[in-house]
């Protein structure tokens, strides 16, 4: 009993110790595109690697942060593979949810950054961005931000397959038991 209590109790701590670097991660996270935002603003281009010198720190303890964050992850994945396979169908749903809110983070940081551009871009030219040449020095945002929502699109449809899948396991469950559905 005593032994069940310690090792509950170890387990809180490590969930709340988890929880404390996500947040400390997000956090630097935020920092570093405010960071990047207004260099924009500032400078009209994406900052370089010699541009984020200043904020180096930042991305040292994000790159550090993130490692304690996947080692975490790591040891818990090394679970036995019955534990692993038990928990699989339920946290299939939650991971592809976690992975969409993910995805929608990134895509509305991509697009403030787009629109950013197109701001600044209107003023400086006192007209919209209206060619390919006109987006060159944010290609790349524009890319990722095009990957991004087929990716999303993707997966929103893949939760909805799922569900669908759900819903026909389990008409043929109660079918093949010759039981009644039951209704949601």
């Amino acid at each position: 009993m005593m032994m069940k209590r310690i090792v509950e109790e170890t387990k809180d701590e490590a969930k709340a110790a988890l929880a404390d670097l996500k947040a400390d991660k997000s956090n630097l996270k935020h920092q570093l595109q405010l960071f990047e935002v207004n260099f924009y603003r500032e400078n009209g281009r994406m900052p370089e690697k010699r541009d984020k010198e200043s904020v180096r720190h930042l991305y040292e303890r994000y790159k550090a942060v993130k490692g304690q964050i996947d080692a975490r992850k790591d040891r818990g994945r090394s679970e036995s593979n019955d534990d692993a396979w038990s928990r699989s169908t339920t946290n299939q749903s939650a991971s592809s949810a976690n992975n969409i809110s993910a995805l929608k983070k990134e895509r509305k940081f991509l697009n403030l950054m787009i629109k950013t551009f197109e701001d600044d871009f209107y003023r400086k030219n006192n007209r919209k961005v209206s060619s390919l040449d006109d987006t060159l020095p944010m290609a790349t945002y524009y890319r990722r931000y095009i990957t991004v929502k087929k990716a999303i699109a993707t997966l929103e449809g893949t939760q909805q397959e799922s569900k669908a899948d759900m819903q026909t396991d389990a008409i043929y469950q109660a079918t093949s038991q010759g039981g009644k559905l039951e209704q949601d």
